[in-house]
């Protein structure tokens, strides 16, 4: 999650993708960020 008063702040692995409402105030929207290696 984003620390309080700190826009765009994800946790580490973790990427800003827009922002979203929560409780009536705008937080960023972190999603998590994609590996580049694959999975076989």
């Amino acid at each position: 999650m984003a620390a309080k008063g700190k826009k765009g702040s994800c946790w580490a692995g973790y990427k800003m993708a827009g922002m979203k409402k929560k409780k009536g105030r705008q937080v960023p929207n972190c999603v998590k960020a994609k590996s580049k290696k694959k999975n076989r």
